[in-house]
């Protein structure tokens, strides 16, 4: 019986066979398909013969339109791009004595500075990091103090809420590119044969206008959606019979319900 070995070595030599007409991040968008034929071939394998001989019946009649099951797709038809979209972190920033407290157990080396900020920034909402951030270097950079990486990044953690009304907060160094905020991450799948572009000026820009993607984290995957592409409608019966069954029913339950009180 083959081991993991087996198929380990299995797969390896489908690689050895790929190498040259498609580089080695291209592996799976022949290597997955073909994993799925396989199973579908296992999962049909006991009625393969009954189908075959079916098939041979038929092939040389005139087949009805609506009873044909068989349908001819390209791979790239089940095929589809993970696109991952992202939406810029917008934070309110404001002091409040709760707050200044749990900073301060965390960092009491800090309390000059802290209290510094407190005095030149005040206690109302600030629906602005970038620029609250900028008043704070500036205290900062007067008093010639440097705080840690750790440091900063603690303060705007205590000192700062997520806000749909604030300003997007820019990258540090990138005045148009913003921090994307990971509650609001979201992903799309896209067909292959689809604009990647297209689908999300389409599909997604109008909606929520201030997403942008995420190229460096897409991912190939594939599905095949039966319903998709093999439901046809059955068209409900009609009121009048619905009405005959519900009759019928009724008067089946009226004779059990005489025969129980007799």
């Amino acid at each position: 019986m083959p081991d993991h070995n087996y198929f380990s070595n299995l797969i390896w030599q489908i690689a050895d066979l790929l190498r040259g007409p498609y580089r080695p991040p291209q592996y799976e968008r022949v290597m997955l398909p073909m994993t799925v034929l396989r199973r579908f071939d296992c999962v049909l394998a006991p009625t393969k013969a009954k189908v075959l001989t079916e098939y041979d019946k038929r092939k040389d009649g005139k087949l009805n339109a609506d009873s044909v099951i068989t349908k001819l797709f390209d791979n790239a038809d089940f095929g589809y791009t993970r696109i991952t979209v992202e939406r810029p972190l917008r934070l309110r920033y404001q002091m409040s004595t709760e707050d200044k407290a749990r900073f301060l157990d965390a960092c009491p080396r800090l309390l000059d500075d802290v209290q510094a900020i407190d005095k030149a920034l005040g206690r109302k909402p600030q629906l602005d990091w970038n620029a609250a951030w900028k008043q704070i270097e500036d205290v900062l950079n007067k008093r010639k103090s440097n705080w840690k990486a750790t440091e900063q990044k603690l303060f705007r953690g205590v000192f700062t809420r997520t806000d749909p009304e604030g300003k997007p907060v820019a990258k540090s160094g990138h005045s148009q590119n913003y921090e994307a905020d990971p509650d609001l991450r979201d992903f799309e799948n896209v067909p292959l044969k689809d604009d990647i572009d297209a689908y999300f000026k389409r599909e997604v820009r109008p909606h929520v206008s201030d997403a942008w993607m995420d190229r460096t984290k897409d991912r190939a995957g594939y599905e095949i959606n039966f319903n998709a592409h093999f439901y046809r409608h059955t068209p409900p019966r009609s009121l009048d019979a619905i009405d005959s069954d519900l009759k019928s029913a009724e008067e089946q339950i009226l004779q059990l319900l005489r025969e129980v009180t007799e």
